[in-house]
């Protein structure tokens, strides 16, 4: 008996034990699976809606892209801007967001954010003012103030321009912010509308 895989891929038990591999695994045809990094890179999609639109599930998408990128950029140049310009360096806004998690069983005090008043893991992430994202920090405890977890990344070019909320107020730009029984001044008014 030779071992091909058309007769094999009809005993799914006798394929994992010799490959590994559920035969369900490869739902997607060769040509379909180059088509979706294809569209992938084109469209920017999100892997959920690709994978939506081809019928699988998002991790497998997410899989597929991670194996078959290289095979692909062998032989189609794909788009993938690595590097900045002066203008996209020169203003970056930074912002920490906060997403809610299970109780943990262990060490919950370091976990909860007392102002989302639940468990959460904290990310830095940084963009330019278009709206690039350039980097998204590790995951933290939602105990980690915004500004701690500033430091723990890779610092900032000094000519850059960072705009902020008030979590980092030690170290950047700052708008004014009206009170409810003060106003904003007329100066205050153009400073934030300059920043």
């Amino acid at each position: 008996m030779s071992l091909m895989f058309v007769r094999i891929k009809r005993r799914p038990i006798c394929f994992e034990r010799l490959f590994g591999v559920k035969v369900e695994a490869f739902k997607l045809a060769l040509e379909d699976q180059f088509f979706m990094v294809l569209l992938y890179y084109r469209s920017y999609s999100t892997q959920f809606f690709i994978g939506q639109f081809l019928g699988i599930d998002d991790s497998r998408v997410c899989r597929l892209i991670r194996q078959l990128e290289p095979l692909l950029a062998q032989v189609v140049p794909l788009p993938k801007k690595r590097t900045l310009s002066l203008q996209e360096v020169e203003s970056l806004i930074v912002d920490a967001t906060e997403q809610p998690i299970e109780r943990p069983k262990r060490n919950q005090k370091s976990y909860y954010s007392g102002k989302k008043k639940c468990h959460t893991l904290k990310t830095e992430i940084r963009t330019t003012a278009e709206g690039r994202i350039l980097r998204v920090s590790s995951a933290y405890p939602g105990s980690v103030h915004d500004f701690a977890l500033s430091k723990t990344e890779p610092p900032l070019h000094p000519n850059t321009r960072v705009f902020v909320d008030a979590g980092y107020q030690i170290r950047f730009e700052l708008p004014y912010k009206a009170r409810p029984n003060r106003p904003l001044e007329r100066k205050e008014k153009e400073y934030n509308r300059a920043l």
